[in-house]
């Protein structure tokens, strides 16, 4: 996921496959657009707007440099810059 400070973000997946212990190169990526806003000055949740009425909530959000986790679309939810995992 990425958010931008003007309130739009995306949300990508990329698929890739193991073979003989190691990671495939990426078969597809989908990539979805979103908007995003605080649901409250707390700035405890999250909503997402994917469309006209397609909504997910991202509650209990803890956002510290490049972590952040919560409750996503009603999951318990870690992310990480993919960039620090390598």
């Amino acid at each position: 996921m990425e958010f931008a400070y003007n309130g739009s973000g995306r949300e990508i997946f990329i698929y890739q496959r193991y073979y003989n212990g190691y990671l495939q190169t990426p078969y597809k990526t989908e990539t979805f657009s979103f908007t995003w806003y605080w649901q409250n000055d707390n700035r405890e949740g999250l909503v997402l707007k994917y469309g006209s009425n397609d909504f997910i909530y991202f509650d209990d959000v803890w956002v510290r440099n490049d972590y952040l986790s919560g409750v996503f679309d009603g999951v318990k939810s870690t992310f990480t810059n993919s960039v620090i995992l390598n």
